[in-house]
């Protein structure tokens, strides 16, 4: 059996762990998921795909920001609709 140490060794480093966060935006509630890995944070959303940064206050504050950029980009391309209705 490999353990984790020997897998980094052999260059099979285990993913980063995904966590789930949520903006709010035009009363309407979006989701996304984002990661930390060598200081940068990557938020993944079905409403436009990836983005990167370097972490900045915190990585949850940072991902929230690159999600809300994912979905205001979404919106001003007209794919996200964000009547409350």
């Amino acid at each position: 059996m490999i353990i984790s140490s020997q897998l980094i060794s052999l260059g099979m480093q285990k993913q980063p762990e995904r966590t789930e966060i949520s903006v709010e935006i035009d009363g309407k509630r979006y989701s996304g998921s984002y990661s930390v890995s060598s200081g940068a944070v990557t938020v993944d959303s079905v409403h436009g795909g990836r983005k990167s940064t370097h972490v900045g206050a915190s990585a949850e504050a940072t991902a929230r920001m690159l999600l809300r950029e994912i979905l205001q980009a979404a919106k001003d391309r007209g794919e996200l609709k964000t009547d409350p209705k």
